[in-house]
C-alpha cells in the first residue's frame, strides 16, 4: 500500500517565496567593494561676491584601510578667474587657504587647482550666479480654520521674480528679523552634595540668567509653503526632502525654474503673524539666494541621503561632488535682501485683532 503525502498549497507558496528571496539576495551584493582605498584631497568652498575667497583642504577618510580625517596644511592652491591666474592662496591654519583682498565677481568662472605631497591633484570650477531680477512682493493676511475649530492667522507673501528662460536658475528663500535684548549669561554653582542626573553624579548646577548688556541678534523665521516649485528644505540645520503642505514649516526653502516655462517665477509663503512683533524698526527681511547648479545638487543630495540614512536596504544615495580627482564641493551663491517695513499702527492693530 502506497503512502500519499498531501501538500498544503499555502506551504508551497511560502516555500517558493523563500527560494525567490534567497535568489534575489544573491544579486544585491554584486557591487560590494573589497579593494583598498587611498585617501583623496577634499576641497570645500562656497564663493560669494560679499566674502573673500576662503577654501578648506583636507583628506578623505577611508574604511579600508581605516583612516582618519587629516587637515592639509602644505598644499599648493591656485585660483583662476576666467582662465587667468589670480594667485596662490595662503594657508591660515586648520586646513583653510585664503586669497586676501579678492572678492568673486558675479557671472565670472573660477577654477581651483590643488596639489599636495602624497595625493593626486584635484581641481574644480564654479560660475558665480547673478542676483535675482526685479523681486516683487504682495502682502496680505490669511486666516485658516482647522479641525476642531482651531484658527490660525498668518502673514501671506506672494514673491515674484524675473527669470531667464534660456537656462535653469536655482534659489532658496528665507526670512529673518532683527531683535534687541539682553545677552544671557551661563552661570555654574558648585554643589555641597552631588546629584545624579540619570547618567552620572554632578558636582555643579549650571543655568542661564539675563545679563546686563544689550545686543542685537538676527532671528530666523519659520516659513510655511506648499508650492510645487519647492525641491527640498532646510529645517534648523538639516536638509530634508519630505512633502510640503500647509502644516510643514522650514527655516529655508529651495526651489528652481527647471522645467518651468515662464519669464516669471512666483512663490507663495506664509509666516505666523506674531513674528512681526518687537522687531527693530518694525521690519523683516526676505532673503533670496541664487546658487550655481553644482551647489544646489550637493545640498539636494544631502537631503536625499538624510531621508534614507536609517534604512540599510534603501537605494544608495551618493553625495554630489564636482571636484575632479578628489572629493568635496566647490560651489557659489549670491544673495539679495528685500526689506519689508510695517508702521506702528499696523503692528498695534495686528496684535489687538489677534
Amino acid at each position: 500500500m502506497m503512502n500519499h503525502t498531501k501538500y498544503n498549497p499555502l506551504t508551497l507558496i511560502i516555500a517558493s517565496l523563500v527560494l525567490l528571496g534567497l535568489g534575489s539576495c544573491e544579486s544585491m551584493v554584486d557591487d560590494f567593494e573589497y579593494e583598498k582605498k587611498s585617501s583623496k584631497l577634499v576641497v570645500n568652498a562656497i564663493l560669494s561676491p560679499d566674502s573673500v575667497i576662503n577654501i578648506h583642504i583636507s583628506s578623505s577618510t577611508t574604511y579600508n584601510p581605516p583612516g582618519a580625517l587629516k587637515l592639509i596644511e602644505n598644499a599648493v592652491v591656485e585660483l583662476y578667474e576666467n582662465n587667468n591666474l589670480l594667485g596662490q592662496l595662503r594657508s591660515t591654519g586648520n586646513g583653510y587657504y585664503i586669497l586676501h583682498g579678492t572678492y568673486p565677481q558675479e557671472n565670472a568662472t573660477y577654477k581651483v587647482v590643488v596639489t599636495a605631497d602624497g595625493y593626486a591633484s584635484a581641481w574644480a570650477e564654479t560660475t558665480i550666479p547673478g542676483q535675482i531680477k526685479n523681486p516683487e512682493v504682495e502682502e496680505g493676511l490669511q486666516t485658516t480654520t482647522y479641525e476642531y475649530g482651531y484658527t490660525a492667522t498668518r502673514m501671506a507673501y506672494q514673491l515674484t521674480y524675473d527669470v531667464p528662460q534660456s537656462q535653469a536658475v536655482f534659489y532658496s528663500v528665507s526670512i529673518s528679523s532683527q531683535k534687541q535684548g539682553t545677552l544671557q549669561e551661563y552661570v555654574c554653582e558648585e554643589l555641597e552634595t552631588p546629584w545624579f542626573d540619570g547618567y552620572y553624579y554632578r558636582m555643579d548646577s549650571c543655568y542661564l540668567i539675563e545679563g546686563d548688556s544689550l545686543a542685537t541678534r538676527t532671528e530666523p523665521i519659520s516659513i510655511y509653503s506648499n508650492s510645487s516649485l519647492i525641491k527640498f528644505r532646510k529645517s534648523w540645520g538639516d536638509y530634508q526632502t519630505s512633502s510640503f503642505d500647509d502644516e510643514i514649516s522650514a527655516e529655508k526653502l529651495y526651489f528652481s525654474s527647471q522645467n518651468y516655462n515662464s519669464s516669471q517665477l512666483s512663490l507663495a509663503l506664509r509666516i505666523d503673524y506674531y513674528y512681526l512683533f518687537d522687531n527693530i524698526d518694525n521690519e523683516i527681511t526676505i532673503w533670496t539666494d541664487s546658487f550655481d547648479e553644482v551647489l544646489f545638487k550637493f545640498m539636494y543630495s544631502l537631503a536625499q541621503k538624510r531621508e534614507v540614512e536609517d534604512d540599510p536596504f534603501a537605494e544608495k544615495v551618493s553625495v554630489y561632488t564636482n571636484v575632479n580627482g578628489g572629493l568635496g564641493i566647490f560651489g557659489s551663491s549670491n544673495s539679495r535682501a528685500l526689506v519689508i517695513r510695517y508702521d506702528d499702527e499696523f503692528i498695534e492693530r495686528l496684535s489687538t485683532d489677534n
